[in-house]
């Protein structure tokens, strides 16, 4: 029977920086060579990865287009300032985590139903997606052997170290969070961003040397990088200077990548050759998504896909404005309070170095098959090892070879 395996996943380490900061997790690539990972434009790659299968199947793609009728109530709350709204939602956000995308002001939200994955993660056990669509995950088709589980900040490491690997489970997978978050603000300080570097790599350390003495298989996921931040682009304002009214068209604007439904020819006609001649983005019809292997079934997650040139952010967006970002502030990342524009992202287009993530198997029995691999392609690998049958729903491929000594 193969070893039980532990995932020590950590978004957001860019390959990179692996170097002189980082001497356990060099060794470990130098020992245990990884495969690359070509990813989407997106940054929520964590359900595509678990299900082996594509956003357009499994329906988490931030939000789609849900047109709902006028009302009277609906009439009354548009007629509050954006601003009064959006702080409203940013305090009920700051109570309650699980009220999500809280500056997106209700004149604008109400036409958009959520498919988004990243608070559901946060609470251990068998994720569920969402989405609208029951798609089953690795933990679904492994059962109740498989565990996921969220490791947030910094301050959980030493807690995290003593905690896993834990031997008696089939298959664990960890998210640590907490550098990821750190990236996003705090790359402009070199001094902090070394610091955690240090941090991460005495972790990995330490996973390692537990999953040797335990028996157990220590695989290393990285699903993407982060690019510093140089310059803002402020979408909104581009469509407000169209002079095409607001009811003609609706957006969803996040840091990296954004997306425009046309409600009438007038905002297409108006709108799209601006945007397709802009030296910053790329732009893509939803049609033209197929180059990203999303083959949509139509326009409800966007008629016009807008991705960013790497190291510009979109700002203003629909993820944190001002208002949000501050609040959030006050519980974590105080670097936000200084400024409310990350100071580095990922999510643009897959071909950039930081997008590009990689997983490792620390088991001289499992060997590579390719050099690249997609994001489908992860959870069908880790079933491979366990030597666990493939169910037929999922479309990617195993990415090593076990060789048993």
């Amino acid at each position: 029977m193969p070893p039980n395996i532990f995932v020590c996943y950590i978004p957001g380490l860019d390959r990179r920086l692996i170097g002189d900061d980082t001497p356990r997790i060099r060794t470990i690539l130098e020992r245990w060579p990884p495969v690359t990972i070509r990813t989407l434009p997106t940054t929520e790659l964590v359900p595509t990865m678990i299900t082996g299968v594509w956003p357009h199947e499994h329906n988490v793609w931030q939000v789609s287009l849900d047109e709902q009728p006028d009302t009277i109530a609906s009439r009354l709350i548009e007629l509050v300032p954006d601003p009064m709204i959006t702080t409203l939602q940013c305090l009920r956000h700051f109570l309650d985590v699980q009220y999500d995308l809280a500056a997106i002001p209700y004149r604008r939200r109400r036409h958009f139903r959520q498919h988004r994955f990243k608070f559901k993660r946060r609470f251990e056990g068998n994720l569920k997606l969402g989405g609208g669509r029951d798609v089953p995950t690795i933990f679904d088709v492994i059962g109740s052997a498989a565990e996921y589980h969220f490791g947030g900040g910094f301050g959980a490491l030493e807690e995290l170290t003593a905690r896993f690997p834990r031997p008696e489970a089939r298959f664990d997978f960890l998210e640590f969070y907490g550098y990821d978050l750190f990236s996003h603000w705090n790359s402009d300080r070199p001094d902090r961003m070394r610091e955690a570097l240090l941090r991460v790599d005495g972790a990995v350390g330490a996973f390692e040397d537990r999953c040797a003495r335990e028996g157990v298989t220590m695989a290393l996921l990285v699903d993407h990088g982060q690019e510093p931040v140089t310059e803002t682009l402020d979408l909104q304002g581009m469509l407000r200077g169209t002079g095409v009214r607001a009811d003609e068209f609706h957006y969803y604007v996040e840091v990296g990548v954004a997306r425009v439904w046309f409600r009438t020819e007038r905002a297409r006609r108006e709108i799209e050759p601006l945007l397709r001649g802009h030296g910053k983005l790329a732009v893509y019809s939803w049609k033209e998504m197929a180059e990203f292997d999303l083959a949509f079934e139509d326009n409800r997650f966007g008629d016009l896909y807008l991705i960013a040139a790497h190291g510009t952010a979109f700002f203003p967006h629909d993820f944190y404005q001002p208002v949000a970002s501050r609040f959030l502030g006050l519980k974590q990342e105080k670097a936000r309070l200084r400024s409310p524009v990350h100071r580095a992202n990922h999510g643009h287009h897959p071909d950039h170095p930081s997008e590009h993530g990689f997983l490792s198997i620390l088991s001289d029995d499992a060997k590579p098959l390719e050099k690249e691999i997609k994001l489908i392609d992860v959870a069908p690998s880790f079933l491979s090892l366990l030597e666990h049958p493939i169910p037929p729903h999922m479309k990617g491929r195993r990415a090593f070879q076990q060789t048993p000594l």
